[in-house]
């Protein structure tokens, strides 16, 4: 029989899709996750994955073998709660949560203080400086994301809608005052279009690839620029431009279907949409969450 561990890098290699994903989460190099996979292929003298469009995909065997694997393993952490409940606690595993940089530096990071003492959770929040990279994080079981998405096998709730305003410095002259918004990368984004069709003949003076340097320069007094208003308002140094460009964009949480009967999924799907409701404007979606989860 093939040893529980082997099995187990199988099942990891499926969730996060590379080796450096399943070595991240067995706390293992990649080299040893490769090595086990290999093990295991031989063993069974099969293929269990192929490569597409840069991840580690199952073949359709191994994919209903992983659907196996995961009822064993649930058994497994049964089987040693009722054996040993004190032990419950090493059986939760940690949970990924990935969105953009500044909503992990200014909204979960702070709150983190505000999550349940329960020992037995753990998070790794994870930031990056584009959206659109975040829906391919296989690695990640939960995400916040800017915009409405749609990804299969997993499943999207549009829990907040974020209001964005021109702010500038307290001590500027906002008619004089010139634009700052991020760079061209960018330029996808309604919060950085506005800046450029308003800007006119000068163009927009200041670029630059992330939300905290944009509000740095505007609070410098060099230019005035659209912010996040939960960003914005907790800086006491900046106003708001009543009569500059403002927008409301979507907020969706986002997680991995086979998630969803983790015993602290529920847990922490409250915590994200209490605090995302004390910055942004909570919709139904979001209420319809806390209904399902809180206990």
């Amino acid at each position: 029989m093939i040893d529980w561990d082997l099995w187990r890098t199988v099942e990891e290699l499926g969730f996060s899709g590379s080796f450096a994903g399943a070595a991240k989460r067995l706390k293992v190099d990649a080299t040893t996750v490769k090595r086990r996979m290999e093990t295991v292929e031989q063993a069974l003298g099969r293929q269990l994955f192929r490569r597409q469009s840069g991840f580690l995909v199952p073949t359709p065997a191994c994919k209903k073998a992983l659907d196996d694997v995961r009822v064993a393993a649930k058994h497994l952490e049964l089987a040693q709660t009722r054996l040993a409940p004190e032990l419950e606690h090493r059986m939760w595993r940690r949970i990924v949560i990935t969105s953009l940089t500044y909503i992990c530096d200014r909204l979960l990071g702070p709150a983190a203080g505000r999550l349940d003492a329960d020992p037995r959770l753990r998070i790794e929040i994870v930031g990056g400086d584009r959206n659109l990279d975040l829906g391919n994080e296989r690695a990640a079981d939960m995400a916040l994301r800017m915009g409405s998405v749609s990804i299969t096998g997993v499943s999207s709730w549009h829990i907040a809608d974020i209001d964005y305003s021109t702010y500038v410095a307290k001590d500027t002259s906002a008619t004089d005052c010139p634009w700052a918004t991020l760079d061209r990368s960018h330029s996808h984004l309604a919060e950085v279009r506005l800046p450029e069709q308003h800007a006119g003949g000068e163009g927009v003076r200041f670029t630059t690839t992330t939300m905290t340097t944009l509000e740095s320069i505007i609070a410098a007094s060099a230019a005035k620029g659209i912010l996040p208003n939960f960003i914005g308002d907790q800086n006491t140094n900046l106003m708001v431009l009543e009569d500059h460009p403002s927008l409301v964009r979507p907020l969706s949480l986002l997680w991995r279907d086979d998630i969803a009967e983790e015993h602290q999924f529920g847990t922490i799907v409250c915590w994200i949409v209490n605090e995302v409701s004390r910055c942004a404007r909570a919709t139904e979606q979001a209420n319809d969450l806390l209904k399902k989860f809180e206990k």
